[in-house]
């Protein structure tokens, strides 16, 4: 069953009830997929035997779904899928009820999970859990990045926390500089704080753990999406739409401290400057005021002589290296 707009195309499997794929409009393949999974594992071997990690011990059962149809939502048309989470022997280990919305004017598409376990979840947390787990392609050269204070980090962590988003960045000489990019996923997590890289192209997003039994969760997939962190701060309160915003360096954010009044007039404020995907390279920012300077400094207003700063009107011009939050003295005339 499919929804699409202009923005997005989502697919949802008929067997599985999860996505079978999503991606944007003239996409020659599939960006990411999606089921609902309850994971347990098997007694570590006997002392004396081979050693086995956890993750090779995992076992997930199946996604089924008894029923996909269109509903109306509360906010649009939804795709509805109800089925069993069932184990290798067929038993049924849980029931689910998820929901698929694509959000107007954003290439977005919302995740509503009910899930239901017919025994509550005992152990480890890593080790028997409830989980939205994600796949993509896994021939592809792709970096994972996860947010930290809402920036968005590369990690090479299996375990980690996440309670804003995920990305996915495809490794790409080719692409580089290119924003935003197309193939760009992001997993805005809906405030889910931890996920298990249980492969090297899969995710699990821990839905239930630790004793728990149901869980109602919400999380949102977006393909090239300008600015996932506002998106995802809009998700978490309810409407990800409203942070629709475009033009300058998507990839910048700007920070302000402590302002106070200038010699001779004017205003001198504490300007941070963050680049948030890792991007990196030189960023232009324009103000509403005339800049009479603008200095580097470290983080309690002391300047720093090994930063370059430029003025060129009302604009600054400076240079940031991957995720470097640069913070500058800036002196605003009259």
């Amino acid at each position: 069953m499919l929804f699409r707009s202009g923005l997005v195309r989502v697919q949802v499997h008929r067997q599985t009830g999860g996505l079978l794929s999503v991606r944007r409009p003239g996409d020659r393949g599939n960006r990411i997929s999606q089921q609902l999974a309850l994971r347990t594992t098997r007694a570590a071997p006997a002392t004396g035997s081979a050693w086995e990690s956890p993750e090779d011990r995992a076992v997930y059962t199946r996604m089924v779904a008894e029923t996909i149809e269109r509903a109306a939502g509360q906010a649009g048309p939804v795709i509805e899928s109800r089925g069993r989470l069932l184990g290798a022997d067929e038993t049924e280990c849980g029931r689910f009820v998820q929901r698929v919305s694509i959000v107007e004017g954003l290439p977005l598409a919302v995740l509503e999970f009910d899930v239901t376990l017919a025994v509550a979840t005992t152990g480890p947390w890593f080790e028997q859990y409830a989980a939205c787990r994600f796949a993509w392609n896994e021939n592809e050269d792709v970096e994972l990045c996860r947010s930290l204070h809402t920036q968005a980090v590369v990690t090479e962590r299996t375990r980690f926390t996440a309670p804003h988003f995920v990305l996915l960045k495809q490794v790409d000489a080719a692409r580089a500089g290119t924003w935003p990019d197309p193939t760009e996923v992001a997993i805005l997590t809906g405030g889910l704080a931890w996920h298990l890289r249980s492969t090297p192209h899969m995710l699990d997003s821990l839905l239930i753990a630790g004793g728990g039994q149901k869980a109602t969760r919400r999380m949102a997939i977006g393909v090239g999406l300008e600015r996932p962190w506002d998106a995802a701060l809009g998700f978490l309160a309810g409407e990800p739409g409203l942070t629709r915003r475009s033009g300058g360096h998507p990839h910048v954010r700007i920070t302000v401290g402590e302002c106070t009044a200038a010699d001779g007039g004017g205003v001198k404020a504490r300007v941070g400057v963050l680049d948030a995907t890792g991007r990196g390279g030189d960023v232009r920012i324009e103000w509403q005021a005339d800049v009479r300077s603008a200095v580097a400094c470290d983080l309690h207003g002391r300047p720093r002589d090994d930063v370059a700063v430029a003025l060129d009107g009302r604009a600054i011009v400076v240079s940031l290296r991957r995720f470097e939050w640069l913070m500058l003295s800036v002196e605003f005339g009259p």
